[in-house]
């Protein structure tokens, strides 16, 4: 027996088609999982990976930038990650330093309701938007033309 939404897997891949989103279908014991790819206009990143994890009650969303960070680079990333979070209002991100995969993981409710276009709305442009705000203070720490705070300073200020 399944243990995750319909109702919110139905309401995300609804809006993942009117957006013209390819993308896979996972259904495992305990969630269902869909599986995109998508470089934002303007990147400077090759692609960002998409997965949302659907359980009963509440979706995630992970957007993963991708390529990993470089092993020499991770703590400066660490902390560059701690610094903007300490503020962040929705969502934040996460970092692994083992495998230096950078993250954003963006969260969804729906207690006893049906996700509304809203809120499937807010869920994937929050993420999106947070992403392409910090990526280019990020690019710029990994390639040694700011400091920490100097990044964290510019992400911030950057106006979308």
């Amino acid at each position: 027996m399944s243990t995750y939404s319909k109702e919110i897997t139905s309401g995300i891949k609804q809006y993942l088609e009117n957006k013209n989103f390819k993308f896979n279908f996972e259904e495992e014991e305990n969630y269902a999982a869909i599986n995109f790819k998508s470089k934002l206009n303007q990147s400077k990143i090759d692609y960002y990976s998409y997965r949302a994890f659907i359980r009963r009650n509440y979706a995630d969303l992970i957007v993963e930038m991708l390529p990993e960070v470089e092993e020499e680079k991770r703590a400066a990333v660490s902390e560059y990650i701690h610094r903007v979070n300490k503020d962040m209002n929705y969502g934040n991100f996460e970092f692994n330093p083992s495998d230096g995969q950078v993250r954003f993981k963006n969260s969804m409710c729906c207690i006893g309701m049906e996700p509304t276009k809203g809120m499937l709305e807010d869920l994937f442009q929050i993420a999106i938007e947070t992403m392409f705000r910090y990526e280019e203070s990020l690019l710029k720490l990994l390639a040694g033309e700011l400091s920490v705070v100097e990044a964290v300073r510019e992400g911030e200020n950057r106006i979308l």
